[in-house]
């Protein structure tokens, strides 16, 4: 403990960083002095209080790498196209559980060498702190985050025929790796792109990454009257880096780079309440337990047999295992204490008095 850089945030937004703490109990006492959001430094340092980060990192004996998955309601570029938090936190699981599969099976590094939490927001955090991975410079977790979401991937690279130039899709899956997770998105394509069950959010992806002068529609019912993946992308070279776009976005996890890549950077501690939510940033055992995770439910620290009555300021919907909770502007409503708050938090209500 430290070892680690301390950040902490009031509920005015001030920031104090480059703290340190002897103790939890230390740590404790500094929490509950109207502390909003509290972090800590993946790396670790002789002295944590030094100031000046180009310092600081020269002194850095390793640093945890973070994969932060996050998905945000709203349309693009502010969101990430879901409709809802709901929608979001689905798709947020969905992404990590990605990671967390090729990180086993294509990187060597399996669920028991991860920390897995929900961040308390909007997205989840896969964490390692295995010593290999901790020595990894900036360039190495850059070339990770390439690998993980498949960005700069070519056609030429993944899939090269004996003629120089052209491609050649196999028709059997490949052995593994990248080569067989695109394979399989293309498999993914040509099964979603049946006229008769094209999922609305999947026309959407098509057409975030068309930059063809044709329609989604169009684009998909070329595909589905294909019978050969390499008829198509000879005939129709303008598809080439559309396809392969899709493939990635509909097998890979969409990750913050940056993140990912950053020697300074804080995580969340975990245990701690998020205070743009409302709800924990919450530790989760395993993968099946990622699976069965319910935000509203798994990590809220407050009680459900109260209520809380409320008045709405903007529309917000939330749903969880236990029911579905709406608000309109000017309604009133006494929501479970701790539904209500995470309306309180994301600006979406206020108390009635």
């Amino acid at each position: 403990m430290n070892r680690r850089e301390w950040m902490l945030v009031d509920w005015h937004g001030r920031v104090r960083r480059h703290l340190s703490f002897r103790s939890g109990s230390q740590l404790a006492e500094a929490l509950v002095e109207g502390v909003a959001h509290a972090y800590h430094s993946l790396g670790q340092y002789p002295d944590p209080t030094i100031p000046d980060m180009q310092t600081k990192l020269q002194q850095q004996e390793g640093a945890d790498l973070l994969i932060d998955i996050d998905q945000k309601p709203g349309p693009p570029p502010q969101g990430d196209g879901h409709a809802n938090l709901n929608e979001a936190w689905d798709a947020a699981k969905d992404h990590a559980l990605r990671g967390i599969e090729i990180l086993e099976h294509e990187l060597d590094i399996p669920p028991k060498d991860l920390t897995m939490s929900f961040s308390g927001s909007k997205g989840y955090h896969l964490r390692c702190s295995r010593e290999d991975i901790r020595s990894l410079d900036r360039d190495g977790r850059a070339e990770l985050g390439c690998y993980l979401t498949g960005a700069g991937l070519r056609w030429e690279l993944l899939f090269p025929s004996a003629e120089k130039g052209t491609i050649h899709v196999p028709a059997s899956p490949p052995d593994g790796g990248v080569r067989r997770r695109i394979h399989y998105g293309l498999r993914r394509i040509r099964s979603l792109s049946e006229p008769r069950s094209r999922p609305h959010a999947f026309l959407a992806l098509v057409d975030h990454h068309n930059t063809t002068t044709g329609s989604a529609a169009h684009i998909l019912d070329l595909i589905h009257a294909s019978g050969n993946w390499n008829e198509l992308l000879r005939e129709h070279a303008g598809l080439h880096g559309l396809l392969l776009d899709v493939a990635r976005a509909i097998t890979s996890p969409s990750i913050d780079q940056p993140v990912l890549s950053d020697l300074g950077r804080v995580a969340r501690l975990v245990g701690s309440i998020n205070g743009k939510s409302g709800l924990l940033c919450k530790s989760i055992p395993s993968p099946d337990a990622l699976a069965d995770f319910d935000p509203l439910e798994d990590a809220t620290p407050f009680r459900k047999d109260e209520r809380t009555r409320v008045i709405g300021l903007k529309p917000l919907r939330l749903q969880s295992r236990a029911g579905t909770w709406q608000l309109r502007p000017g309604q009133v409503q006494a929501l479970p204490s701790h539904v209500a708050m995470v309306f309180l938090c994301s600006g979406a209500a206020r108390v009635a008095h």
